[in-house]
């Protein structure tokens, strides 16, 4: 008696995955890695030809997740932006309806930029970058925009990356003028 796979089965068993994790201070970096290696032979099998198997948002966002909060993986950040970028090319490439990118994606991308424990300067602007990068995306976006949450992220994000205090300042004003006059303060 043998059982098939589908993209249920994967998302039972990456969702297990996150329980496991979320019990353990240490955020275990082996769970990021064994769902992110799950996501794939998805992907992959998928990609195959095994309509069974395809992805959603919502496998896609665990797997973020799991990266945002790796902060001892060194770049971690990167993976998260790594398995956002696969699952745009998932909607815009092979026409994926169901795994159009959410603003949780990339609110999620952006906290892990903000989480990032920086070791020099440079990774601290690369972090940054990143996360500016993300933000203006998902702000540009025909299908989404940023809410609350995401403002709030990206405000950490300049507070703790950037370290000028007249960019901080510069960047944070015109971001709270954006946030407000999209409605969610003031």
């Amino acid at each position: 008696f043998t059982t098939a796979m589908c993209s249920s089965s994967y998302n039972i068993i990456i969702s297990s995955i996150s329980n496991s994790i979320k019990k353990n201070e240490n955020m275990d970096i082996e769970g990021a890695r064994r769902a992110n290696d799950l996501l794939a032979k998805l992907e992959t099998n998928f990609k195959e030809g095994d309509d069974t198997l395809r992805p959603d948002t919502i496998i896609y966002n665990q797997v973020i997740d799991y990266w945002a909060k790796t902060q001892p993986v060194k770049g971690h950040y990167l993976y998260a932006r790594e398995v956002l970028d696969r699952q745009i090319s998932m909607y815009e490439e092979f026409k994926v309806r169901k795994c159009r990118p959410d603003i949780l994606g990339y609110t999620s991308v952006i906290a892990a930029c903000a989480s990032t424990p920086f070791k020099s300067d440079t990774e601290r602007q690369n972090a940054f970058d990143l996360a500016h990068l993300t933000f203006m995306e998902c702000s540009k976006s025909k299908y989404m925009s940023p809410n609350d949450v995401t403002y709030g992220i990206m405000l950490k994000a300049v507070g703790r990356l950037l370290p000028k205090k007249e960019d901080k300042n510069r960047y944070a004003k015109t971001l709270f003028e954006i946030c407000c006059s999209e409605g969610y303060l003031g």
